[in-house]
């Protein structure tokens, strides 16, 4: 088993992100290791794992599925997935330390992104402005808010302009369709609302590891 181990990809080989691919539960047994299972945690503490490093030969050694590892020492979770198509920031995303410890096969890659369907303003950046709320919001007193069927980044732009408490706005370039409203939870990933406006921007928010489209741009004024 040592000669084995010693056979498989050095995790170092592969660079450090911070974030992590995605949530995960401490489970009972590794069963799901050796079969088909997309991901699983160890308590990092349980199992005598205080790095990254440490968290990347441990999953080598006991998970043939593990291709990559999420760390956080706050946590204290060592988490392992099989494929991670982008790190997550929320959840305390800001803690962990992720890197790939296998190579992975073409066929497992994730399909590239769709094409945009607009350019994006010259004055836009990546990211988006915060997490997206449910409501469609009210101009006159609410932080955030949409105006649905908004169909290109100049018109989200022009129904800003006539929003006294718009700020900034998100707007993705996808072609993407919106999901019915009234939404049934309170955070949505920017992606359900193609055109939504806010009263301030929280930079530490605007990113573009958890999108679901290519890219969300944001007119900050």
């Amino acid at each position: 088993m040592l000669l084995g181990l010693a056979a498989l990809t050095q995790p170092a080989q592969f660079p450090t992100s911070v974030g992590h691919c995605g949530e995960t539960v401490v489970a009972n047994n590794e069963q799901p290791c050796r079969s088909t299972g997309r991901h699983g945690a160890w308590d990092a503490t349980k199992i005598a794992v205080s790095s990254l490093e440490a968290c990347a030969m441990y999953c080598l050694a006991h998970c043939p599925r593990c291709r990559f590892v999420s760390f956080s020492a706050n946590s204290k979770d060592c988490s392992w997935y099989h494929s991670c198509p982008r790190k997550h920031m929320r959840y305390g995303g800001e803690a962990y330390l992720s890197r790939q410890v296998r190579d992975v096969a073409l066929e497992d890659a994730p399909p590239p992104p769709p094409p945009p369907a607009w350019d994006a303003p010259s004055s836009a950046v990546p990211g988006y402005c915060a997490l997206m709320g449910p409501a469609l919001g009210d101009c006159s007193g609410s932080d955030q808010g949409s105006w649905p069927g908004v169909d290109s980044p100049s018109a989200c732009l022009a129904r800003c302009r006539n929003c006294e408490r718009c700020a900034a706005v998100s707007f993705t370039l996808a072609a993407a369709t919106e999901a019915a409203v009234p939404r049934e939870t309170t955070q949505h990933p920017p992606h359900w609302w193609r055109c939504r406006w806010y009263v301030s921007l929280m930079a530490s928010l605007m990113t573009t590891d958890d999108l679901g489209w290519p890219l969300m741009p944001s007119d900050c004024h």
